[in-house]
């Protein structure tokens, strides 16, 4: 029988997991690195998504910031998951592969090819960059620091650290920039059509929170949209905070005068369990843009590039992948101006 292993560490990628459980046979683990409890929200919504009734087994594993007690840890996991699982019949589904821990763990308990879950648009940014160029986890990290623990390990354990790309599971219409050698398992479903509520949703996402912008520098663009909302739709709109983000500017959207809202929950699942979707939704370049169309009719969607506005030419370049896709997909992608602010 075989074993699917699910490695998560976001609600994106467990709500990507319990997703992909339907479409296998077999039994089903989940692996799960919940992270620092001090991220409330994020923290929260993972453990509420655990069901351990749904899974055979659930697993938990953590690190630490010490780079070297580190690397103990994940030879402890290792040898723990190698012991339970046969590398023949296992397959391992990846949430973050930008995590290499998660490599090390697919590449140590399983010989066939890993499936990458969806965490959010990073998936487009994965595919476009590294996967259609027949780039794999070789090249991902060749040129990383850790790539020698990389090297350490795939001695240790007698695995290969090759550059076939993976499977995917993934909302993305990516077809044509998939390789022969590749599939995506997620079957595409035509979206339902549910009541509406005649409203302007605008989610947010961590850009101040991780260094992509300063904050004073997302709080003009977030007005900049705001405003660009406000002359063209009649509705009111209100802002669908991200786990992450930080109070300080949840503080300062709401003395705008703008609503904003938690919804406890990733919002496929809110949505899903409410039965019904806003009329418009917005945002940067934030996931919901694409996965709620794929789930529901809903009547427009917009987002703002706000990718001049980037420092960092990695992250644009990165950035800009994710806004071509948006276009291709017929999403109302409006250019971000500052100059246009009084």
């Amino acid at each position: 029988m075989q074993n699917n292993i699910y490695l998560v560490e976001s609600p994106t990628q467990l709500m990507s997991a319990i997703e992909a459980k339907n479409y296998n046979k077999g039994k089903h683990f989940l692996i799960i690195k919940y992270g620092s409890s001090n991220r409330h929200e994020h923290y929260k919504q993972l453990k509420e998504l655990v069901d351990p009734n749904h899974w055979d087994s659930v697993f938990s594993v953590f690190s630490v910031s010490n780079k070297y007690v580190n690397q103990l840890l994940v030879f402890f996991f290792v040898i723990k998951f190698k012991f339970k699982f046969k590398s023949e019949r296992t397959k391992v589904y990846i949430g973050e592969y930008r995590n290499i821990f998660f490599c090390i763990l697919a590449k140590a308990l399983s010989s066939r090819k890993e499936v990458l879950l969806d965490d959010g648009c990073v998936t487009i940014m994965l595919q476009n960059k590294y996967f259609s160029k027949k780039k794999g986890m070789c090249n991902y990290y060749s040129n990383q620091k850790v790539f020698f623990v990389f090297l350490f390990f795939s001695y240790l354990f007698r695995f290969k650290i090759d550059d076939n790309p993976p499977d995917l599971f993934s909302v993305f219409n990516l077809k044509e920039w998939l390789l022969p050698c590749q599939k995506n398992e997620r079957i595409t479903l035509e979206p339902k059509k549910v009541e509406v509520i005649d409203e302007f949703y605008f989610f947010g996402a961590k850009y101040s929170e991780v260094g992509i912008l300063p904050l004073n520098v997302e709080l003009s663009i977030l007005l900049f949209s705001f405003e660009y909302i406000e002359e063209r739709y009649s509705q009111s709109f209100v802002y669908i905070a991200h786990r992450d983000d930080s109070q300080e500017k949840l503080s300062a959207i709401s003395r705008m005068g703008i609503t904003v809202k938690q919804l406890g929950a990733p919002c496929e699942a809110y949505f899903l369990a409410l039965g019904c979707v806003p009329r418009f939704i917005g945002g940067f370049y934030t996931t919901s843009l694409i996965s709620l169309p794929s789930m529901f009719e809903i009547e427009k969607v917009v987002s703002f590039d706000f990718s001049k506005y980037i420092d960092d030419e990695n992250i644009k370049s990165n950035t800009n992948y994710i806004y071509d896709y948006l276009k291709d997909s017929h999403v109302d992608v409006i250019p971000v101006d500052l100059s246009a602010l009084p």
